[in-house]
Parts: C-alpha cells; structure tokens; sequence
C-alpha cells in the first residue's frame, strides 16, 4: 500500500512539474514568452502574438486557454465547463476601476 501511495505521489509530482515546463518543450506550440501560467483552474493563459505587439512588429492577438496533461489524463469537469464556455464564446471583457482615496 505504502509504494503505490509513494508511486501516485511520484506521479502526481511528475504532472505538476510537466505543466510548469510545457512552454519549454519543443513540442508546446506558441511562443513561451506570451504563456501565462496560472495553475488552477486551468493552467495556461496564452496571448498568442503578444511578443510581436509588444515589439510593435504586429496589432493582432489571440488568447488561448489551455490545460497540460501527463500521460492519460482528461479534463475535469470544471475544465470542460470553462472549455465549452470558450468555445461558445461566453468570453467579455471588464474594465473595474477603483476610485481614488
């Protein structure tokens, strides 16, 4: 009982870290500079093309939502709810300023 408690820790760590490093791999798609972690309840928040506008090489973006998985894993179902959303476009944008003291 104690090892395959000791093998799902190992585990759980090895996916923790995975999504951590995704934008180092060669395989993440997008420019890491432009990757915003955010661990919970999705992991990534992605203002594709961000570098380039901060360099003023470009005006446009695109910002992707994104989960890493290690292995097998699947969405939750918070994530296929926030997923869905996305694809739905149930997306706004809000402005909240804070008056001065």
């Amino acid at each position: 009982i104690r090892k395959d408690s000791v093998n799902r820790s190992r585990s759980t760590l090895k996916g923790k870290i995975a999504e951590q490093m995704a934008p180092l791999l060669p395989e993440f798609p997008f420019n890491p500079a432009d990757a915003r972690f955010i661990g919970s309840p999705i992991d990534y928040i992605i203002f594709d093309g961000l570098t380039e506008v901060a360099d003023e090489k470009s005006r446009d973006i695109r910002i992707v939502f994104m989960d890493v998985k290690h292995g097998t894993g699947t969405l939750t179902r918070t994530q296929r709810i926030i997923r869905d959303a996305v694809e739905n476009k149930a997306v706004s944008w809000q402005t909240m300023k804070i008056a001065d003291s």
